[in-house]
């Protein structure tokens, strides 16, 4: 799929459903591992919700890894 229209009402209808936290990949199944991965959408999602969000997608360093949470604000990394 290469369609992140329902993002936001994806990640609204988790936090509701009672999840405690939220890995978002930052990438659509068309992309797999090509391209560069969204972190805006993490940045995104991090703002909308209660719950911690975990980011992931092109966290290849630990340098990456602090980008990555610099750029999102997210709660942590998954590698």
């Amino acid at each position: 799929y290469a369609d992140t229209s329902l993002f936001m009402e994806n990640l609204l209808a988790v936090q509701e459903a009672g999840a405690t936290f939220v890995t978002i990949h930052a990438r659509t199944k068309a992309q797999a591992y090509e391209g560069r991965a969204d972190w805006d959408l993490i940045a995104t999602a991090r703002a909308a919700l209660t719950i911690p969000v975990i980011g992931n997608g092109d966290v290849v360093s630990v340098d990456a890894a602090r980008r990555l949470l610099s750029h999102t604000g997210c709660q942590g990394v998954m590698t």
